[in-house]
């Protein structure tokens, strides 16, 4: 599996790093919104994108709106992953395409890595040709 993440805290995001990778997966980092945005339009295949929403350049909700308005992007589910946890937030994360959110404070990383590959392997987020399981 493919991940992007996009945080700017920077032991943050070296932890999230190490346990996608200790978890099989590849990983592609950001540490800002615009350089984000510039990784997507030379690899625009990740399997999931982890995304802070306060960083610097260009924010999470506006990369998050470029992503989701993008033909070849849209259909990537974006994890916002914050402090933020307050009803405006939620719902601009929810106007703004998010597929899901979890608050940084309320969950372990070992917690956050099996959630966010969770979501990405729910079947309304596999691409074509990739089979999930056994077929009966």
């Amino acid at each position: 599996m493919k991940v992007l993440i996009i945080e700017d805290e920077k032991m943050l995001l070296m932890a999230l790093e190490e346990e996608f990778r200790r978890n099989k997966c590849t990983v592609i980092s950001a540490a800002d919104g615009e350089q984000g945005w510039q990784v997507l339009s030379k690899y625009p295949s990740p399997d999931v994108i982890v995304l802070d929403l306060v960083l610097p350049k260009i924010d999470g909700l506006e990369l998050m709106k470029s992503i989701k308005a993008d033909e070849k992007l849209k259909t990537i589910p974006v994890v916002v992953l914050t402090n933020l946890s307050d009803e405006n937030t939620i719902a601009a994360i929810v106007a703004s395409g998010g597929t899901d959110y979890l608050v940084k404070a309320d969950y372990t990383l070992k917690e956050v890595i099996e959630k966010i590959l969770d979501i990405a392997k729910r079947p309304a987020f596999q691409k074509p040709g990739k089979l999930q399981g056994p077929i009966t």
